[in-house]
């Protein structure tokens, strides 16, 4: 590790350190309790991670195992922001498996794949991992753009702690998803990347959550952690792009 990825990786921490901080200040943890644990887990990983870096065999087991735990952790957060904005949408019968479904889906594609690409009992267990990060990776983004949809037709504030967290976990899963693919695909060829690539744009995130909890700091608890959507109002808003593109067909 070079004083670049050191420099990365201190700052990644400082930022998490920061933001754990202002989850106890402002008792935010009640509320993203898995946002709040998967912060103190990576920072906990991430510090391990730098104490080992000059013994090979603590940092190779710290590293696999403990970012498998961390990306678990991801997607529980993720279904707990989730959770928040849809809440209202949980009386419908079918929607509590929509992001469970999802979910598994992604794994089990993911996990065919690094099964038909690993070479060994061993290296099948690093490609299960991986593969994990890969799924939680698309996950990520794509409730990233999710959020952006639902903000650009139902004008949400961008204010709400769930969206800062969403698009901080999109812009710090997208520089990691092009990484893996990358890696399971050309193998250490493009190391140097890798190594980059993925500790800088996770920081950006980090950056953009302590960002978007300390802007939010000016908005009313009821304004910034409240259900942002209602099924009602998606259905009249969709009833309504609806005749407008039929009335636009028509012309």
């Amino acid at each position: 590790m070079n004083i670049t990825e050191l420099a990365i990786s201190c700052s990644c921490i400082a930022f998490q350190a920061l933001l754990l901080a202002a989850l106890l200040w402002n008792k935010l943890f009640r509320q993203f309790t898995w946002f709040f644990t998967f912060l103190a887990a990576n920072i906990t990983v991430s510090l391990g991670v730098l104490l080992f870096r000059n013994k090979p065999r603590q940092y190779f087991i710290l590293y696999w195992y403990g970012d498998a735990i961390v990306t678990v952790l991801v997607l529980m957060a993720i279904y707990e922001v989730f959770r928040i904005v849809f809440e209202r949408f949980y009386t419908l019968k079918w929607f509590p498996w929509l992001f469970p479904s999802v979910i598994l889906g992604l794994m089990a594609i993911s996990s065919i794949r690094g099964v038909l690409h690993s070479k060994s009992t061993e290296n099948l267990l690093y490609a299960q991992i991986l593969s994990l990060e890969i799924a939680a990776g698309i996950v990520q983004v794509g409730l990233f753009f999710l959020f952006l949809i639902l903000a650009k037709f139902f004008q949400l504030a961008w204010k709400q702690y769930t969206f800062g967290i969403a698009l901080g976990f999109g812009v710090s899963a997208a520089g990691d998803l092009v990484a893996f693919i990358i890696r399971s695909e050309f193998g250490t060829k493009f190391d140097p990347a890798f190594r980059y690539a993925v500790p800088l744009a996770y920081t950006v995130g980090a950056a953009i959550w302590l960002f978007a909890f300390l802007w939010s700091g000016a908005m009313s608890q009821a304004e910034i952690t409240a259900p942002a959507l209602t099924p009602e109002a998606v259905v009249t808003e969709l009833k309504q792009y609806t005749r407008t593109v039929k009335e636009i067909l028509k012309r």
